[in-house]
């Protein structure tokens, strides 16, 4: 069961991290943790 729920986790990891990348990039933002904020930010106004 933990394997499991491990390969769970690194396929969400794998899916949301290249989004999370382009739109650190895009907004030319240094620090992740803001780009962590923004990125939570839309998320929940939507």
């Amino acid at each position: 069961m933990f394997l499991l729920t491990s390969l769970v986790a690194c396929l969400i990891l794998a899916v949301v991290m290249p989004f999370l990348g382009r739109r650190v990039l895009e907004r030319r933002i240094v620090f992740v943790d803001l780009a962590l904020a923004q990125f939570a930010a839309t998320g929940s106004t939507q």
